[in-house]
């Protein structure tokens, strides 16, 4: 009998193992995938998840005065950071997010509000203009963001990815030769400063 016990709790920890890897259950989690492109395709330079609170994101101010946003960025491997410079305002119509390597390169992603989306997210309502839905600009992807009110304007406090996000890098060495990545953001991802 407690041969039985042992197999059928060695199979209810691996079976929970093995469904967290691919199940993304915590609020301020990241699951990516790194690719450098190459002549021959893409070349898979890391595949990661990571868990992470508030105070793994850096923040600074960007601009002068109200005119200004404010970037926030998450390092995911090797100095590939994640960011998104964020105003204040009234309404959001988009945003963009960015990806680099170690403060460097030229990536830049809108994604523009929609208010629709392809999903099942809860608190979505067929055929109105949600506030909280928006949609990349260049190749598929959605995103739904959470953010606070105050003095009637409204500051962005999270991302949920609705889908897999694919986000472009480009180097630049001796103004000539460029080294390209692709980083994909997977959907459930969070990308949250709370």
């Amino acid at each position: 009998m407690k041969k039985i016990i042992l197999t059928l709790l060695m199979f209810v920890f691996c079976f929970a193992k093995a469904k967290s890897e691919f199940v993304i259950d915590t609020q301020n989690e990241i699951v990516f995938e790194i690719y450098e492109l190459t002549t021959d395709g893409r070349k898979l330079l890391h595949k990661g998840e990571m868990t992470y609170d508030k105070n793994d994101i850096f923040i600074h101010k960007q601009g002068y005065g109200d005119k200004g946003c404010i970037n926030k960025r998450l390092i995911l491997w090797n100095d590939f950071g994640l960011s998104s410079c964020l105003y204040t305002e009234s309404e959001i119509d988009g945003f963009g997010m960015s990806i680099d390597k170690d403060w460097d390169g030229f990536s830049w992603e809108w994604f523009n509000h929609t208010g629709n989306c392809d999903c099942d997210e809860e608190n979505y309502k067929e055929g109105q203009k949600n506030p909280e839905f928006f949609q990349k600009l260049q190749g598929s992807g959605e995103i739904k963001v959470e953010f606070i009110e105050k003095d009637n304007k409204k500051e962005i406090t999270s991302f949920k990815f609705l889908s897999d996000v694919t986000m472009r890098l480009e180097l630049r060495s001796f103004l000539i030769f460029s080294t390209q990545y692709h980083i994909l953001i997977k959907k459930g991802s969070m990308f949250s400063f709370k």
